[in-house]
């Protein structure tokens, strides 16, 4: 959430927000939206999964997402 301060995970409403198994990371599409939520909240990184193709919480998976969602948004925005 791009609120200029961090936000903790464990601090959402799971109702509104599913996680999808015991590490808590929070479920996302294929373009890392969180599901509901759509155009209006992404995640990514360690914070995320996709149940589709998941990823490691690694940096480069992270930096990977990071690119693809500025490329996704800079798009949008042209």
């Amino acid at each position: 959430m791009a609120t200029g301060r961090p936000i903790g995970i464990q601090n959402l409403d799971r109702e509104h927000f599913p996680v999808s198994d015991r590490s808590g990371r929070l479920l996302v599409d294929k373009q890392l939206r969180i599901p509901g939520h759509e155009g209006k909240i992404w995640a990514l990184g360690d914070a995320a999964i996709c149940a589709e193709r998941p990823l490691p919480p690694i940096a480069q998976a992270a930096q990977q997402q990071g690119q693809y969602l500025s490329a996704a948004f800079n798009a949008e925005a042209a």
